[in-house]
């Protein structure tokens, strides 16, 4: 009835071709897109080196910046940090507390829904044209900015917060997504993929 994608890993064709399937039979899928990830191994990005993963995604009217992170200084999250042996409280501006402020509060989905928390997440952009609908469900304050990923990869809040600049504009970072999709399999049915169906649907 639902499928859920959480770092799916390398996609083989055959299942790249299954999940494009499923979703342009009309079935709903939700997606979590990555561009860093702060559980996987070090170096195994979900979203880096995934370009299967990508093209699903593109397919389906939206795109990630693979290196980017938001951080946004309106909605930060306060951590304690060890500095130079001292506890410290700092704002850590690529954890977000968002409040209701930050959703679409018109939309039934957030009516029981008051805050929701996001680590390292990124930003994303409608496809144009695909001649879907984008409708963001999630976004930062106007004071958010995209900050590199591999200063993540041994964070110091302290020098993240000191180094943050405001670049102005809301980003999407979760949004809703409706109409008729184009397969991103142009060609069709990969060879000895064991599976069949259309390639266009609502």
């Amino acid at each position: 009835d639902l499928l859920l994608m959480v770092d799916p890993g390398q996609l083989t064709a055959k299942t790249a071709y299954a999940i494009d399937q499923y979703a342009l039979s009309g079935k709903p899928v939700i997606v979590f897109a990555d561009p860093y990830s702060e559980v996987l191994p070090r170096g195994r990005d979900g979203f880096n080196d995934n370009p299967s993963y990508v093209a699903l995604l593109k397919s389906w009217g939206l795109e990630v910046e693979a290196d980017k992170v938001i951080g946004d200084i309106d909605n930060s999250r306060q951590v304690q940090f060890m500095n130079q042996g001292q506890p410290v409280v700092v704002n850590y501006v690529t954890w977000l507390a968002l409040g209701q402020r930050s959703f679409e509060r018109t939309d039934a989905i957030f009516s029981q829904i008051s805050s929701v928390m996001m680590a390292s997440a990124g930003a994303l952009k409608p496809v144009e044209p695909s001649g879907l609908s984008v409708q963001p469900l999630i976004a930062s304050s106007a004071r958010s900015s995209t900050i590199e990923a591999n200063k993540l990869r041994n964070p110091n809040p302290i020098t993240l917060l000191q180094s943050y600049l405001p670049e102005g504009g809301q980003r999407i970072l979760a949004a809703r997504v409706r109409g008729e999709a184009t397969s991103s399999f142009a060609d069709g049915k990969p060879e000895a993929s064991g599976f069949t169906g259309e390639h266009k649907s609502n």
